[in-house]
């Protein structure tokens, strides 16, 4: 395969290798998406989602929503080998079509056996509290990580300025090649926090509108070709319920059922606080894990996301 394609819709892909030894991918992505280059990042060094107690074991069953070009499913996929699934949901048509090219790229370096990864499953949906229905999702084609049912582009731009103020290395995961490294040299950090700023905002130019399918997660999981669909695997314990929809993520919790949410294990998650059409997210995310079983819910910002809306919580039963 070559390292640039097209998509369904017209828009350039690009295809580059990320990361060493066990953390090689061979990944596409939306060309002008800087993106996945720092989550790879996050999901295969810093083992973001694998914190607070949560683990995934050989033979785990793995769900998540908002998978973008699939750095989390391919990690995750990797650890719970051949005999655990990957369920992976990405509403935005090109980010998922990288998500498709990233599973076949894997799936024909590391064929299913004894060292081989998890078959990962697929779906071009988003996942929400609604019955089967249509919506429209945001889509950010230089950061697809941002793309969104409830889009709040100021908000994105404080979370970036807060990340900027914070010590985090804008210039480094915003600004590309030798010019990052200029930035960081040259600016005081009061600059810098103002560039984090127009940064984000000259990343949400050329944002747009796709329509896309959107149900409950109980719905998704039985969709055809599902791990989980049919009568003897409803009942397949979930080892872990990653989700990270930017602001949607209230509607992904409340959406799921109790004889669902009895066979979820552990639940790893981004919440965005206080933005958008909803407040206090990580309060009420807190209250709807514990009332569903979860006896440790652990809330963390990163020291780089302090002053940001921008929280994980990790949840174990």
């Amino acid at each position: 395969a070559g390292t640039a394609a097209t998509s369904a819709s017209g828009a350039r892909l690009a295809r580059r290798d990320e990361g060493e030894g066990a953390a090689a991918v061979r990944l596409w992505r939306p060309a002008a998406d800087v993106s996945p280059m720092f989550v790879h990042r996050e999901v295969f060094v810093d083992e973001c989602y694998l914190q607070h107690g949560v683990t995934l074991r050989e033979g785990d069953i793995v769900v998540d929503v908002g998978a973008n070009v699939g750095l989390f499913a391919l990690f995750a996929s990797r650890r719970v080998g051949a005999r655990g699934a990957v369920l992976a949901f990405e509403p935005a048509p090109d980010t998922f079509e990288c998500l498709e090219r990233n599973i076949a790229e894997e799936c024909a370096a590391r064929p299913n056996g004894a060292a081989g990864a998890g078959r990962v499953y697929a779906q071009r949906l988003a996942v929400s509290d609604q019955r089967r229905s249509l919506a429209s999702v945001t889509v950010y084609p230089q950061a697809t990580g941002w793309s969104t049912l409830e889009p709040a582009p100021a908000s994105v731009a404080a979370d970036v300025a807060a990340f900027a103020k914070s010590g985090g290395d804008v210039a480094g995961e915003f600004v590309p090649g030798g010019a990052g490294a200029f930035l960081r040299r040259a600016l005081p950090a009061g600059a810098i926090e103002a560039v984090g700023s127009v940064a984000a905002r000259v990343l949400m130019r050329g944002a747009y509108s796709t329509p896309c399918t959107v149900c409950s997660l109980p719905e998704a999981l039985a969709c055809d070709g599902s791990p989980l669909a049919g009568k003897g695997n409803r009942g397949k314990p979930i080892a872990l319920l990653k989700v990270d929809v930017e602001r949607h993520e209230m509607d992904v919790l409340r959406g799921i059922d109790a004889r669902t949410w009895r066979r979820i294990r552990q639940v790893a998650m981004e919440v965005h606080d206080t933005s958008g059409s909803e407040r206090d997210r990580v309060a009420a995310a807190e209250a709807l894990l514990r009332k569903r079983g979860f006896r440790r819910v652990t809330v963390t910002q990163p020291p780089e996301l302090s002053g940001s809306d921008l929280y994980n919580i990790f949840a174990v039963r």
